[in-house]
């Protein structure tokens, strides 16, 4: 019964990781400071006037803590600039994933235009009041065996020490597919244990 039961829960964790797993690097921007975040290609529509980089906590008195960690992204440009950032994952045909990831907005003068793309599904974010880090989720089903994760940002401060900020960029498996994977192992092992019992009697 016991080797049942373990081999049902390799065989649910191996369906259930694996198979679907699709890794965004340094989505909390931890990996090391500047203009370059590892595991990011950043470019510049415009005239790459501005800036988009990973600082930390306690660079400039306005800088909020970060979402997670002590880095986070920062962006400012001018209005003509929008600043992408972008990073290719692999990912399976047909497989439903979720994009999470966090935003801030410190200053009221600026203009904000943020589009997010997963593949084929884009959502686009007009000008917005500021506001305090907020999650936002963004849901898709690969179409290829790699999917591009692009944030188009432009956020032109008011003030030198306004900005916009990203930070917590992670890519899941919604979890109802994971659980209904592990509950119907367990369902297995259950069927399992039944027949054995019959069997004997």
């Amino acid at each position: 019964m016991r080797k049942l039961i373990a081999a049902a829960l390799l065989a649910g964790a191996a369906l259930a990781a694996p198979a679907n797993a699709a890794t965004i690097l340094n989505g909390s921007f931890e990996a090391g400071l500047g203009i370059n975040p590892f595991g990011w290609t950043v470019t510049s529509i415009g005239g790459r006037t501005g800036s988009m980089a990973v600082f930390p906590e306690g660079y400039i008195a306005t800088f909020p803590a970060a979402d997670t960690g002590v880095n986070a992204l920062r962006i400012r440009s001018s209005a003509d600039n929008t600043w992408v950032l972008t990073q290719t994952v692999a990912t399976n045909v047909g497989q439903s994933y979720v994009l999470r990831y966090s935003m801030l907005n410190q200053n009221a003068n600026a203009f904000d235009s943020v589009t997010v793309t997963t593949g084929n599904v884009t959502t686009v974010f007009g000008d917005r009041a500021p506001f305090e880090w907020t999650a936002f989720t963004q849901a898709f089903t690969a179409v290829s065996t790699s999917t591009v994760i692009q944030f188009a940002i432009r956020h032109t401060g008011g003030n030198s020490q306004n900005f916009m900020y990203l930070d917590s960029v992670a890519l899941s498996v919604p979890e109802p597919g994971t659980w209904g994977m592990m509950m119907a192992g367990f369902g297995l092992v259950g069927f399992a244990a039944r027949r054995r019992k019959a069997i004997a009697a």
